[in-house]
């Protein structure tokens, strides 16, 4: 996969890491962060693509996309 870009946005002894990739593989930034010794306690997609996921929705709901938003994942 490719290369991966990470901000810290709090370091700690629970940090706050801000993690962008081009291509996500199976819990690929959890086995990322276990590689080096650290373990993800909570992880949020924030966007996919071009498209800005919406932040009023709360875990495990949803809405359909309107058309506008289904081009910007293609």
């Amino acid at each position: 996969t490719l290369p991966a870009e990470l901000k810290v946005l709090y370091a700690g002894a629970e940090s706050e890491i801000e993690v962008t990739i081009t291509e996500g593989k199976f819990h690929q930034v959890k086995r990322m962060f276990l590689a080096v010794g650290k373990e993800v306690i909570y992880l949020k997609r924030i966007r996919m693509n071009r498209l800005e996921l919406d932040p009023m929705l709360k875990p495990g709901q949803l809405r359909e996309l309107i058309q506008e938003e289904l081009s910007l994942l293609e």
